[in-house]
């Protein structure tokens, strides 16, 4: 990445496109080259979508401020949820990324169980 995209994307990247993927290798790989960022794995095979694959902590934090799923895509950078949303939809909107971080972390706790 440019000095610019390193200084403005909180991410390392390591991408992975074969047929297999030694995901925990990749993980691996991932973190030893991510110095202060967080460490992100894309992976993909011939015919199939690429996939994203990050630490569960960075994923709560993504879902937790994600704008609201109506927002238009194209539109996501012009929102600022606080400014635009009266109080009573704030205390909505809190409720729901409260419910969703508890649900995050159920799962991780389940996850830590296996």
């Amino acid at each position: 990445m440019s000095p610019i995209a390193r200084h403005l994307i909180p991410y390392s990247f390591e991408a992975k496109c074969q047929e297999r993927v030694n995901i925990w290798s990749a993980i691996k790989q991932s973190r030893r080259n991510c110095g202060e960022r967080t460490p992100v794995v894309i992976i993909s095979k011939n015919q199939h979508a690429p996939y994203v694959v990050l630490p569960l902590s960075a994923f709560i934090q993504l879902i937790a401020g994600a704008p609201d799923a109506s927002t238009p895509v194209d539109q996501v950078d012009q929102v600022d949820p606080v400014d635009q949303v009266d109080p009573v939809d704030q205390a909505s909107i809190s409720a729901r990324r409260l419910r969703i971080c508890q649900q995050a972390a159920e799962i991780a706790r389940e996850a830590d169980q296996l």
